[in-house]
């Protein structure tokens, strides 16, 4: 499940294309919400290829609220983990299985929530975000949608892009691994309770479940969160370049790290993001949620951010939800990440 894209335009085309007759009615499986942003899109020029994808709308003002299309790594992980793990409006109530379809309950610090009449988002300011792999994949499809010879309106529509625990180029993220574990005091690889994914995996396997968010019967006999024998070519050895251009000509990003992820290190991101040779703008201040220390972060020249999260993995909004919920409102909403305390006049 996810986004792919064929050409600069696709946005545009594919909203313009959608008929608003695909309103979908309110489905008890979903917790009662109305089943309205399941799609398919087709990405070639035939359109043969169809790409299941699911829309969430703003909870706030969806007529003018930024519209982020988010991909997921891999190669080869579902979309879906993210609607289900990390940046969603639904978490797995995790409870003793006992063979019943899991149930699902409302995310608090959901990036992404839904009304019941859709908005005409396409002329809402646009951004682009991802994880992981995508880091590779984000910045191209970005560049795609910007470059000189694309529609007018996608260059004033688009504003900026997320790049999240991102690999980027291998001569800094792999070797980044034994600096980061030395820092670290040789902190194992994160694990994951397996309980908790298996939710995942019987929910969307369910019958009940996949009409629901009608899923086209015998597209994919069995879902699971990452397929890594989808054969898929690894032709892009850097994604540092596209940010570079896109940065320079005035597109905003933010790249952030979880400081437990041995997979992407943060070791190595900063790496790269040193290489690009943009000045300090705002230099390492701490950010915080709740009075609490959520992580540090660097402003740098051409509207780039970089913010550390403590205690995030390499999916840091799955391990720390309420601190990546607030970075990205913080950022999106064109503020810092962290305030100066008028009583203590210290930084949060």
């Amino acid at each position: 499940m996810g986004f792919d894209v064929d050409n600069s335009d696709w946005v545009l085309r594919q909203v313009e294309e959608k008929s608003m007759e695909e309103e979908r009615r309110v489905n008890a499986v979903i917790v009662g919400w109305s089943d309205e942003g399941d799609r398919y899109i087709g990405v070639d020029e035939e359109r043969d290829a169809q790409l299941f994808y699911y829309f969430i709308k703003s909870e706030r003002s969806p007529d003018e609220d930024p519209l982020l299309v988010w991909i997921s790594g891999g190669p080869g992980c579902s979309v879906f983990s993210a609607v289900a793990y990390e940046i969603g409006p639904l978490h797995f109530d995790v409870k003793e299985y006992k063979g019943e379809l899991p149930t699902l309950v409302r995310h608090p610090y959901s990036w992404t929530k839904w009304l019941d009449d859709h908005p005409q988002f396409f002329l809402n300011p646009l951004y682009i975000g991802g994880d992981s792999y995508s880091g590779k994949v984000v910045p191209i499809i970005t560049l795609e949608i910007v470059k000189d010879s694309v529609n007018q309106t996608n260059r004033q529509i688009f504003r900026g892009y997320v790049a999240g625990n991102p690999f980027s180029d291998a001569r800094f993220d792999d070797n980044s691994f034994v600096a980061y574990s030395f820092g670290m005091g040789l902190i194992s690889k994160e694990l994951y309770k397996s309980y908790g994914f298996s939710l995942s995996y019987y929910w969307a396997n369910s019958d009940t479940v996949r009409e629901a968010l009608h899923v086209q019967k015998d597209t994919v006999e069995e879902w699971v969160r990452c397929d890594f024998a989808v054969p898929y070519v690894k032709d892009v050895p850097s994604s540092i370049p596209y940010h570079h251009i896109l940065t320079t000509r005035g597109y905003r990003a933010l790249v952030y790290n979880g400081d437990h992820d041995l997979s992407v290190t943060h070791v190595g991101t900063q790496a790269w993001i040193k290489s690009l040779n943009f000045p300090i703008v705002d230099d390492w201040r701490p950010w915080s949620v709740d009075g609490q220390v959520a992580g540090y972060t660097r402003s740098f020249a051409n509207n780039l951010t970089f913010a550390l999260v403590k205690g995030g993995g390499h999916t840091s909004p799955e391990d720390r939800p309420k601190e990546c919920y607030n970075m990205f409102e913080r950022w999106i909403a064109h503020k810092p990440l962290y305030s100066l305390d008028a009583r203590t006049g210290t930084w949060k």
